[in-house]
C-alpha cells in the first residue's frame, strides 16, 4: 500500500500523458477515417476508393508497434525526424484512422440502398444523399464500434513508451524498478485503464439509447425532406 501511496502523484501524471495522447490520436483518427469511410462510400472516382482501401489494408494488418517503430526509429533513415509525440500521434491517429474508415463506411453500406434511390430520384445529388440522409442514420449505427476502437485506443497508448513517451504504463514500469512492488502498482495502473474505459463505455451506450428512440423521428424527417424537395 506505502509504494501505491508514494507513487501515485507519478502515476498520475503518466495517466495524464496517456488520456492526452488518446485524445489528440482519436480526434485525427475521427476525422480521418470519417471523410476516407464516406469517400468510400459516395466517391465516383474509382481509383480514389482503390487507394482508401489500400490505406486501410496496410494499416489494419500490420502491427501497431511495427508502425510506431517506423514513425520514430524508420524515418530518420530518409531525413525526416518526428518527436516521440509527433510519432505516437501520428502513429496511433493512423491506425485508428483505418479502422475508423471500415466502421463508417460499414454502417453508410448497412443504412440501404433503397434511401439513397429514394434520394436520388427526389432531385438530390450523390453528395446530398450521403451527408442529409444516410449519414445521420448510419451514425446510431457506429457508436458500439466506435466505442470499441476509442478503448482499444487507449489500450494502445501502453505501447507509446517503447518510443519514450513516459505515459502510464511505462511510468508504472519506472515506478516498480524502484520500489519492486510490482503487483500492486500493475493492479493501480489496471485499475486507471479500466475506470476511464468503463466511463467511456458507459456514456456512449447511453448516447446510442438516446439517439435510437429519437432515431424513428429522424428518418421520418429525412424521408419528408426528400419528399418536400421532390
Amino acid at each position: 500500500m506505502d509504494a501505491i501511496i508514494d507513487n501515485l502523484p507519478y502515476l498520475a501524471t503518466g495517466f495524464a500523458i496517456t488520456l492526452g495522447c488518446a485524445a489528440g490520436a482519436l480526434v485525427l483518427a475521427l476525422i480521418l477515417g470519417s471523410i476516407l469511410g464516406t469517400l468510400d462510400y459516395a466517391a465516383p472516382f474509382r481509383p480514389l476508393r482503390w487507394a482508401i482501401r489500400a490505406f486501410v489494408g496496410l494499416f489494419r494488418n500490420t502491427p501497431f508497434l511495427v508502425q510506431l517503430y517506423i514513425w520514430y526509429f524508420g524515418l530518420p533513415y530518409i531525413g525526416v525526424q518526428l518527436s516521440p509525440l509527433a510519432a505516437g500521434l501520428a502513429g496511433l491517429g493512423l491506425y485508428g484512422a483505418s479502422y475508423v474508415t471500415e466502421i463508417v463506411r460499414g454502417a453508410m453500406t448497412g443504412v440501404g440502398r433503397e434511401q439513397e434511390e429514394a434520394g436520388l430520384s427526389a432531385g438530390l445529388d450523390r453528395w446530398d444523399v450521403t451527408i442529409r440522409i444516410i449519414w445521420p442514420q448510419a451514425f446510431t449505427g457506429m457508436i458500439p464500434a466506435l466505442t470499441n476502437e476509442m478503448v482499444a485506443l487507449i489500450k494502445n497508448t501502453s505501447l507509446l513508451g517503447f518510443i519514450t513517451i513516459t505515459e502510464l504504463t511505462l511510468r508504472t514500469q519506472q515506478a516498480i524498478s524502484s520500489t519492486f512492488a510490482a503487483l500492486p502498482l500493475y493492479l493501480t495502473a489496471g485499475a486507471m485503464y479500466l475506470v476511464v474505459n468503463v466511463l467511456l463505455t458507459t456514456v456512449a451506450r447511453r448516447l446510442e439509447k438516446k439517439l435510437a428512440r429519437t432515431g424513428r423521428g429522424s428518418a421520418l424527417a429525412s424521408r419528408e425532406e426528400v419528399t418536400v424537395s421532390a
